[in-house]
């Protein structure tokens, strides 16, 4: 040991020590009355660096900090000085709340608190800046059913109360219970072509009978192809059948004979065979005029024409043509529109 030149007194301050002076040794020299010297315990002297430490923290209602142990229940800037080292807590303390989600889903969910995905039910928590969340979840699993329709026009599903009119897959699901609904709507095309001489149905591949309106709808006997060549003027309507479906069409307005006015029976003009199977004779009995004869197709187009020169009968040969004709006779008083044969 060195003695201190000057530093007399009961208390030393050691100023200006470089890290060179770690680690030197110091002590006392006390003189007593009888000027008997007696050492003191050595002291260590540390030199080294002052640092500054900053610890920043969020916590939850509370902070226990592990520096110097005390527990903080509010925000702010605390130090402490250990040796050379300058501990600063800068604290922010956030009250702690919860959240409750009840949630009820089919199958499984995905919870956008953390991104989960859960299927089974239960009671599941996640904690996210002092938040604890809570979820209460109910799995329950999906069932499926369907139903499988065909209606008329259109169809009101007792599952939600909707009316359809087009035809599709509908669903409806009620809770985790989801009902598929095959829906076809027959539609019917009522309209009616008039071709010439023949009433045709625009609606194909169906059932029909035609109507007579003036009869208060009465069937017309045998009438129940696609086309209709009426024997008598009036009002027709056709009833189409398609698919259980049924509907009747509005009554189509129909003239056989010319407007030009005369008097002569039907029973005049006898056609026969009728039906014919080639073959078959016109007989214009009584009516000596000359004029024309006619016959169409079911189309409209002409397939014969012959002059009619006062004969009381005449011939005509229909081989290798089938379906059904529609006859017109010509004659000075009038044209007469109103018989028609069938040939096989």
């Amino acid at each position: 040991f060195t003695d201190i030149a000057n530093e007399t007194d009961s208390s030393l301050i050691v100023s200006n020590a470089t890290l060179s002076e770690d680690g030197y040794l110091y002590r006392a020299v006390v003189m007593n009355d009888g000027e008997c010297a007696i050492n003191s315990d050595s002291a260590l002297l540390t030199v080294c660096d002052f640092s500054t430490n900053i610890d920043t923290v969020s916590a939850c209602d509370s902070y226990v900090w592990t520096v110097n142990g005390e527990t903080y229940s509010q925000s702010g800037t605390f130090t402490e000085v250990v040796g050379c080292v300058t501990e600063v807590l800068e604290l922010t303390i956030i009250e702690s709340s919860a959240d409750t989600t009840v949630v009820t889903a089919c199958d499984s969910y995905v919870w956008s608190i953390n991104g989960e995905t859960y299927t089974e039910s239960g009671e599941f928590t996640e904690e996210i800046n002092c938040v604890t969340h809570v979820l209460q979840l109910s799995i329950s699993e999906s069932t499926f059913d369907t139903v499988t329709v065909s209606n008329c026009g259109s169809f009101m599903w007792e599952v939600n109360q909707q009316t359809y009119t087009e035809s599709g897959l509908y669903t409806d699901t009620m809770n985790c219970d989801i009902t598929f609904l095959d829906l076809t709507i027959v539609e019917i095309d009522t309209s009616i072509t008039l071709t010439w001489l023949t009433l045709i149905s625009n609606q194909s591949e169906a059932t029909y009978q035609w109507l007579n309106c003036d009869d208060n709808f009465a069937p017309v006997s045998g009438e129940t192809q696609q086309s209709f060549l009426p024997m008598d003027n009036g009002n027709y309507a056709v009833e189409i059948t398609k698919d259980g479906c049924t509907e009747v069409s509005e009554c189509i307005p129909y003239m056989l004979i010319s407007t030009k006015d005369f008097d002569i029976s039907e029973n005049r003009i006898l056609i026969y065979p009728n039906p014919a199977t080639a073959k078959f004779f016109i007989d214009l009995k009584e009516i000596q005029s000359s004029g024309k004869i006619k016959i169409y197709n079911s189309v409209g187009q002409v397939v014969y024409r012959k002059n009619i020169t006062e004969q009381a009968q005449m011939e005509v040969d229909f081989s290798g043509k089938s379906g059904v004709f529609f006859i017109q006779i010509e004659l000075a008083d009038g044209i007469i529109s109103h018989h028609r044969i069938k040939i096989f």
